[in-house]
């Protein structure tokens, strides 16, 4: 029998009553849709297409509230296999929520006092942030880190977490000026409430799950060591060198420009517009042909600058050209079909991995300064 520690209780009570308003709202309306009494108000877009709205509710329900326990250690350390078995199902909630989100928000048509520009942009980058931290999380304790296991669930969870956040924000703003927040200032409350989930996640990041420099430093390298054990010292490092994996990566995007623009070839009519130099109302003139050039030209540099640059010069690259072309891929699909998202979607997925594997990276200490 599993027993919690009160502190436990008192945090698993906290995140619950947190998330009652989205999760149990939630519940209540898929009830409705499953042909309950009319308790919310009514829905045009849950009527019009109810699946992806009930998989959202039923996955993140279990992602929030089932999910709450696995931050408990009493069982963690108590039942690992129970633990193991919640996780593998949470990670599937998780990316059902995030998939089923990212469907809802390009899909459902949205008033301007709903779901602006900024809004729009905003879920679709955090939901496929959200898919990327899960997967991240899946291959972290894989390779037995638990570290950057619970950051990323953590920081996966902050994401998940948004609507409750949303919810306590828009009550307080309700309570302050006396009436609901829509437009541009709905948008700028909707993305602040994330901000501060994510905000709230790197502090207890930093705080409870990061490692202690007491417990570094006592498991630091001793001063003195040997040839053998410099060179076993060296092939670590190398083993552990992100370089090829940054590489790699910049090599699949890449690749994903490409499939992009083949697969647009199917497009029916897309060939005709290529002859006549117009595509979907814009003329194509050499300049924008010399921006796409540079556009895909800087990914393909990065995968030798990745080998070549230092290790201080090459972290500071890979995250600056990351954002460019996030940046850059955002402003390509302002308008996207279904294909686009998708592909842009994998994108985002792997510049945010160069991202985290960059600003991560820590230059080891130099050997030839050991002594022999």
């Amino acid at each position: 029998m599993i027993r919690l520690q009160k502190t436990e209780w008192v945090v698993l009570g906290l995140i619950l009553v947190y998330s009652f308003i989205p999760a149990f709202g939630g519940l209540i309306r898929v009830l409705e849709l499953a042909g309950g009494p009319q308790i919310a108000p009514v829905n045009q877009r849950a009527l019009l297409a109810p699946t992806p709205i009930i998989l959202h509710i039923l996955s993140s329900f279990l992602f929030c509230i089932v999910g709450a326990v696995q931050f408990l250690p009493s069982i963690r350390r108590q039942n690992p296999s129970a633990h193991r078995i919640i996780g593998r199902v949470i990670a599937l909630a998780g990316c059902v929520s995030a998939l089923s989100g990212l469907w809802m928000t390009h899909f459902y048509v949205f008033s301007e006092a709903l779901q602006g520009p900024a809004l729009y942009w905003v879920r679709i980058v955090l939901g496929t942030a959200m898919i990327g931290l899960i997967f991240r999380a899946v291959v972290a304790i894989s390779a037995r880190n638990i570290f950057q296991h619970s950051a990323s669930m953590l920081r996966a969870y902050a994401i998940g977490q948004g609507a409750s956040t949303q919810a306590v924000v828009g009550i307080a703003w309700i309570i302050m000026v006396g009436s609901e927040a829509m437009g541009p200032l709905r948008d700028v409350l909707m993305i602040f409430s994330w901000v501060l989930n994510l905000l709230v996640a790197e502090i207890l990041i930093r705080s409870t799950l990061r490692p202690s420099k007491l417990l570094r430093s006592r498991s630091s390298l001793p001063p003195m060591l040997t040839s053998s054990h410099r060179k076993k010292l060296e092939m670590t490092y190398e083993n552990r060198n992100p370089r090829v994996l940054l590489s790699i990566l910049w090599i699949f995007v890449i690749l994903n420009f490409f499939a992009r623009d083949i697969h647009e070839l199917g497009r029916p009519g897309m060939l005709k517009q290529m002859i006549s130099g117009t595509i979907d109302g814009v003329v194509v003139t050499d300049m924008m042909m010399l921006l796409g050039g540079i556009m895909i030209e800087i990914p393909i540099l990065m995968t030798v600058l990745a080998f070549i640059l230092p290790s201080g010069a090459n972290r500071w690259a890979n995250i600056g050209v990351s954002l460019l072309t996030m940046a850059m891929i955002v402003a390509m699909n302002l308008k996207p079909d279904l294909d686009n998202v998708f592909f842009m979607g994998i994108q985002l997925i792997a510049l945010i991995a160069i991202v985290g594997i960059a600003w991560r990276w820590q230059t080891p200490e130099r050997t030839d300064a050991i002594a022999p």
